[in-house]
């Protein structure tokens, strides 16, 4: 995204919002919600992080493809997790996208 331009096929996370990455020097990549009328992409790394440049947002031409599932994170194999959207990583593990109720902004 260069100065709030935001790409034909971007994949939307809601209304006004989108998925994507940022980079978090140190730590790795994160998932992160784009909000592009605001120039801004906000994470979480222990503390919510605001970030206006090294972000990237996730594009598809098939965007009926990706939807919303209920992980139970109490079963360690949920067969949802099969499906998921590696997200990015942080110390060694990987981190995959995902939707929360919030108001960051």
């Amino acid at each position: 995204m260069r100065h709030g331009e935001l790409p034909i096929d971007a994949l939307e996370g809601g209304i006004g919002k989108y998925i994507g990455q940022v980079y978090y020097a140190g730590h790795g990549l994160l998932p992160a919600t784009i909000y592009p009328h605001r120039n801004v992409a906000v994470s979480i790394y222990g503390r919510r992080l605001y970030f206006k440049e090294y972000i990237k947002i996730l594009c598809t031409n098939h965007p009926k493809k990706f939807y919303w599932s209920r992980v139970n994170f109490n079963d360690s194999v949920d067969p949802v997790m099969k499906d998921a959207v590696k997200g990015g990583f942080q110390d060694g593990y990987n981190l995959f996208i995902g939707t929360m109720n919030h108001e960051w902004l």
